[in-house]
């Protein structure tokens, strides 16, 4: 018997028959239970992943890239359950733990995986970028290909390849360490890496395959399974980063700017052009021999007495590829660009072209959940506007037949942004908005039209019923016993419907639009605004609380005036509620429309219903806290923003 099979390094050797000397029909059966339990794991894998794709919003996803070390708590997750999973697939004794242990191991697997599938999908709503295939599926078919060629060489063979079992069990560890060493210390594995890494899973594929064919117990099936999925997916992982990175070669991060003064362009939208300029001309040249790609950058105001020189761009572009052009006589080109992704333009690049060119970074958006109520909302209605405007004449009948074909909310968004005639800001703005369906809301503010999909408060009327507010307030008076119309009381009521006017005008208002302007800023530390005073009313006893909101936030890219942020806690105090309410609310608002990295909302507030009422308690005060995104996840964020408020 081969060293292999000895009690210290066969775990399994105190029950069943080795493989290799069981009679032929156990062994036949052995490994055909091994591989169908593989393959029921690798549906169980791909199932998992088409459910997360379907419930899981991808700013979830997102942030956990936002989330430092974050990865790295995932590995060592990831790590901890796969040693439980093996040491329970390895049970000796249960049949249910051995599939216990399987089924942590493909749900650890499966969860591990989420953040690269998602990054590939990502491109694969770019194709008209980077070509037409899907990398998941590319990945997918490359791994299955090696691990067909891989297993059939050890059962051609017959060699058995357990002595690289310590060899790799040490690799391993280094591999490990360089893994986490990268998360922590900053630097890129780069593609070498995943070439060694496809290579060792390959090995153990070799090393799996020889214990299913040599030195498993027969009734280990379970396990060998595990083992062989495991390889299995760390070959695909790897693979799959390899293809990630070839395809996306074709954009270097060094865009050719052709600015126009006023043209916003989308992506999914065919732009004709005609460059005559000598620069541009040269552009076009360099283009076409090249990946084809474009950038249509809007020139910012004031451009026109450097237009011949570098006038400075709008931040936010379309990148584009010519796919469609003739060149002619006189050197000028007539083209068709499609474009094909949001980029956002970091720095220009010196002149060492006549043309222009820049640094930018592609934009990916962030998508909707398939079968979202509110999207699909939001995509009828935009339809509907539309077609309203084309009966009008405001909007291109040519585009009716695209209305036909079932378009995603991102493409018709994008379409019907750039088709109407919307104001340059307007447009882009929406060109800005990375979220599919907060840009859709974005469009249908634009337009004045209201969708109610998206309001997360009860409908009110427009306006407020003042007449009938007199009536009851001269009901109440009559009730507690006085006269309404003794000489005191007879313009009561007429006031108080002008307060509560006042006081609950909010529910008209909506705080978003106090958010849709802000600001590019690399600035990715605290903003702080404290002491916001503020009045609203308690919906219980109808009864004012008063006090102070303290709003912090981490910005993302974005930031927003400082009075802003007190016009949105005006906006939502003026409404009964609850303060808890009022808290959450406003730290939604934030996360939804500025897409920042954290939020932390704290209210103090005195209320009358505690203190002219029932128990009578003044000075009483009443703390909310809402702390999303990092302050929630980050205990050092969450104290820094605590003690900035309470100057501790």
């Amino acid at each position: 018997m081969s060293q292999f099979d000895t009690q210290a390094n066969n775990p399994y050797a105190s029950f069943g028959h080795v493989v290799a000397d069981a009679p032929a029909s156990e062994r036949t059966a052995f490994i055909k239970r091994t591989y169908i339990h593989l393959m029921m794991a690798v549906y169980a894998l791909v199932t998992l992943e088409f459910i997360y794709f379907r419930v899981v919003p991808g700013e979830m996803i997102e942030q956990l890239f936002q989330i430092r070390y974050a990865w790295a708590i995932m590995m060592g997750g990831f790590i901890l359950v796969s040693y439980l999973a093996e040491m329970w697939a390895r049970n000796q004794t249960s049949v249910a733990t051995q599939y216990i242990g399987l089924g942590l191991y493909v749900l650890a697997q499966s969860i591990i995986l989420l953040p690269l599938l998602w990054i590939a999908n990502q491109m694969t709503l770019q194709t008209d970028t980077f070509g037409d295939f899907n990398p998941i599926t590319v990945a997918a078919v490359a791994t299955a290909i090696m691990f067909a060629a891989l297993t059939a060489v050890v059962f051609l063979t017959g060699k058995d390849f357990s002595f690289m079992g310590s060899v790799l069990w040490m690799v391993g560890i280094g591999a490990t360490i360089l893994v986490f060493a990268s998360i922590f210390m900053g630097f890129h594995l780069g593609i070498w890496f995943s070439v060694a890494m496809i290579l060792f899973a390959s090995c153990y594929i070799l090393y799996d395959t020889s214990n299913v064919m040599h030195h498993y117990r027969t009734t280990q099936h379970v396990a060998a399974a595990l083992a062989l999925f495991a390889s299995v997916a760390l070959l695909f992982w790897y693979i799959l980063r390899i293809v990630l990175a070839f395809s996306s070669r074709e954009f270097s991060g060094t865009v050719r700017m052709f600015p126009i003064p006023n043209l916003v362009m989308f992506p999914h939208v065919v732009q004709p052009l005609h460059v005559f300029e000598e620069r541009y001309r040269e552009m076009m040249t360099d283009a076409l021999v090249g990946d084809r790609l474009i950038a249509m950058p809007v020139l910012k105001p004031g451009w026109e007495p450097d237009y011949a020189g570098r006038p400075p761009v709008e931040p936010w572009a379309c990148l584009g590829k010519v796919v469609l052009h003739n060149k002619l006589p006189d050197g000028c080109y007539n083209l068709l660009l499609m474009g094909v992704s949001r980029i956002k333009i970091e720095e220009e690049l010196p002149p060492l072209r006549s043309f222009r060119q820049a640094r930018a970074e592609l934009v990916s958006d962030i998508p909707v959940c398939n079968h979202n109520e509110e999207a699909e909302t939001l995509h009828e209605r935009i339809v509907e506007v539309f077609e309203q405007r084309m009966a009008t004449g405001d909007a291109p009948c040519s585009l009716k037949p695209l209305l036909e074909n079932n378009l995603s909310l991102a493409t018709l968004t994008d379409l019907v942004a750039y088709a109407l005639p919307l104001g340059g800001n307007q447009k882009l703005e929406l060109l800005a908005e990375r979220c599919i369906a907060k840009r859709a809301r974005m469009l249908l503010d634009c337009l004045g039209v209201e969708c109610s999909a998206t309001s997360t408060d009860t409908p009110v009327p427009q306006e407020v019923d003042l007449p009938r507010i007199e009536k009851a307030v001269r009901e109440i008076l009559a009730a507690v016993g006085e006269d309404p119309d003794r000489e005191g009381l007879l313009e009561t009521p007429a006031r108080v419907a002008r307060m509560y006017a006042e006081l609950f005008s909010g529910l008209h208002d909506d705080p978003r639009v106090h958010l849709q302007k802000f600001f590019t800023e690399k600035y990715d530390e605290l903003v702080l605004v404290r002491d916001i005073s503020f009045n609203s009313m308690c919906e219980h006893h109808m009864l004012p609380f008063s006090g102070k909101a303290h709003i912090g936030y981490v910005p993302n890219g974005r930031v927003v005036g400082l009075s802003k942020l007190a016009r949105v806690v005006e906006v939502v105090s003026k409404r009964p509620q609850v303060q808890e309410r009022m808290t959450e609310t406003i730290a939604n608002l934030l996360i939804d429309e500025l897409d920042v990295k954290g939020v932390a909302v704290v209210i103090e507030a005195t209320h009358s219903c505690m203190t002219i009422r029932g128990v009578r308690k003044p000075g009483s005060l009443c703390v909310t806290s809402a702390m999303k995104g990092l302050f929630r996840s980050n205990l050092s964020s969450r104290s820094e923003v605590m003690n900035l408020i309470y100057g501790g």
